[in-house]
């Protein structure tokens, strides 16, 4: 009885699979793009070969289908990647469509958490809400000076350490920075100051100058078992996961991160505490209007301030610790009443189940073990780019674009010698604020905007539709993954004239004007546009005006031209082999022509 129930409920499953496959599929029979997709596997099969190659074989299928909307099962998720920007606008502007797939984001979710990049509905509203006035212009004056200053002692630091013309990756030592800069904007801590010095580990005996570097190092392997998660389906189960060696390293590096977040709002709840003795008005806010910081900027709330204090969104500990990682989470009772419903079903069922659940899931282990040897037949993916893996995205985007700009740089000499000529006229300036120098540079500004047109670090934004998308020639039905390529929407040949060009002038005011808006789309658009882009912007101007005024950028070893440069996408952007580059010292150059 049992057997022929089993075999009977077999059946029907694989009668509903066939069913619901062939919906699917004639949804998008419209769509152009490969057609019979595989039974687990979809359209993967197109990008068989090698992990330093999924880029090229992406761009294949673009531009064989393209440039209009292409169709791609992921499995067994149908997908559609939009490229042109008339085609990006709906689902980027859209007030409606701001989930995030879970499918893809599981394994994000499953080591971060749900933080404002990972959440999605009412949850991502309201995390929204209580983060942007941390990244108010207003705001931005204080982190100006910052910005300013930690450049400065950065590029003196990498001139003093790195041997004049000698060939070195950036993107560590940029990771390290960016790490230390947002420490001191977004928590208002000086990492290397003597009131940090709750932020050294306990254990080891290490200093805090060498904790930035433990942060990089345990979030570059934390960004290592997510990528291997994602690639390892049955890891994703996460009772199995824990039980495996990545597992358990997870849980080592999540423990360093989560020391890392306690100990830096146990520090400025001390900070708050101290600053609202001082007044009387409890929460320690109000004060920092009337104070100044050490650049002669008055002091304006950062994140943790108004997290801690007395702001109307406030969120709760838990909240800020996961913010900080990216993690937050909000439980919802609705949600734990039909789990506990769903629990008592499967339970009264399960002695049914068992064993159709048995032989589904051998099936299942089988062929996504077939499939990962066919699409990586030369063994694991996983030998990610070194930039690809830091603290956060945000942190990891800044830091890997940083690199591009200095590649770009070191490639494009007349570009840099335009760059620090502007960049050495307006120092010579006096009276200037930090903000208002970084403003003024104008040509730099430019030169960013055209590296994160030729290299978008996030070059995928992914929607999951809950509601028709209509597009100017077609509409894309409900539940289907939807994806921006903005790698391919910045080289669209009608808004970029010769796109594989680096030039900077590309963004004059004059030369904009009539340009498509989401042409350009670094830093997405729309709703859940990158809240921090501003921010970003001003880091990394500040950064490459030290480094111009400090040194002369060379390139460095796989990196002598731009076609030379092995550019991949593993979860962001990045360039095979390291973002290579030379150092020459200003003086040294200055000496040999005179």
């Amino acid at each position: 009885m049992i057997t022929a129930l089993t075999v009977a409920l077999f059946a029907l499953y694989l009668v509903v699979y066939a069913v619901d496959k062939v919906r699917k599929t004639s949804m998008l029979a419209h769509v152009a793009g490969p057609s019979y997709p595989l039974p687990l596997l979809g359209n993967l099969i197109e990008m068989f070969g090698p992990r330093d190659g999924m880029l090229g074989r992406g761009m294949k299928i673009f531009y064989r289908y393209g440039p209009g909307p292409i169709k791609f099962w992921i499995g067994e998720t149908p997908s559609v990647q939009l490229m042109r920007p008339e085609d990006i606008e709906p689902l980027l502007s859209s007030q409606r469509e701001v989930d995030k797939p879970e499918s893809i984001y599981k394994a994000v979710r499953g080591f971060f958490g749900d933080g404002l990049i990972t959440l999605s509905g009412d949850a991502w509203f309201v995390h929204r809400r209580a983060l942007t006035p941390a990244f108010h212009f207003k705001v931005l004056e204080r982190y100006a000076g910052i910005f300013t200053r930690r450049a400065a002692a950065f590029a003196e630091q990498l001139a003093a350490e790195v041997p004049a013309g000698q060939s070195f990756n950036s993107v560590p030592k940029l990771g390290a920075f960016v790490i230390g800069s947002i420490i001191e904007t977004a928590f208002g801590i000086d990492p290397e100051s003597s009131d940090s010095g709750h932020l050294g580990p306990a254990n080891k005996g290490l200093q805090r100058v060498d904790l930035l570097d433990q942060l990089v190092r345990a979030t570059e392997d934390a960004f290592f078992i997510v990528l291997h998660r994602i690639f390892h389906p049955w890891l994703l189960i996460d009772p199995l996961f824990r039980m495996t060696r990545y597992g358990r390293e997870a849980k080592e590096h999540e423990a360093i991160i989560s020391d890392m977040t306690k100990r830096v709002i146990a520090i400025k709840k001390k900070q708050l505490k101290e600053r609202a003795e001082r007044v009387g008005d409890g929460s320690g806010l109000e004060d920092a209007e009337g104070e100044t910081d050490d650049d002669g900027v008055r002091a304006k709330y950062t994140f943790l301030d108004m997290a801690l204090g007395g702001n109307v969104h406030k969120l709760s500990d838990k909240e800020i610790i996961e913010e900080v990682r990216t993690r937050a989470t909000l439980p919802s009772v609705v949600v734990v009443v039909v789990v506990v419903v769903v629990v008592v079903v499967v339970v009264v069922v399960v002695v049914v189940v068992v064993v159709v659940v048995v032989v589904v899931v051998v099936v299942v282990v089988v062929v996504v073990k077939l499939r990962y040897k066919i699409l990586f037949p030369n063994g694991s993916p996983l030998d990610p780019c070194p930039q690809v893996r830091t603290l956060i995205a945000v942190q990891q985007t800044t830091s890997s674009t940083l690199s591009f700009i200095m590649v770009m740089l070191a490639l494009h000499q007349e570009v840099q010698e335009r760059a620090r000529a502007e960049v050495l006229a307006v120092n010579a300036e006096e009276g200037l604020s930090p903000l208002e120098r970084l403003k003024r540079l104008k040509y730099v500004e430019r030169a960013i905007k055209e590296t994160l047109r030729l290299y978008p670090i996030t070059a995928v934004f992914s929607r999951k539709l809950k509601h028709e998308l209509k597009l100017p020639t077609q509409t894309i039905p409900k539940g289907v993954l939807a994806t921006a390529f903005v790698y391919q929407t910045h080289r669209d040949p009608r808004h970029w004239p010769d796109p594989e060009r680096f030039d900077p002038d590309r963004f004059l005011p004059d030369r904009c004007v009539g340009r498509h808006p989401y042409a350009y789309v670094p830093f997405s658009a729309g709703p859940r546009n990158c809240i921090g882009q501003r921010y970003a912007m001003l880091q990394m101007a500040a950064v490459v005006a030290a480094l111009l005024a400090k040194v002369r950028l060379r390139p460095g070893e796989g990196c002598e031209s731009q076609a030379a440069l092995h550019v991949n996408i593993d979860i962001f952007l990045c360039i095979e082999g390291g973002a290579n580059v030379r150092l020459e010292p200003l003086e040294a150059q200055a000496e040999a022509e005179a």
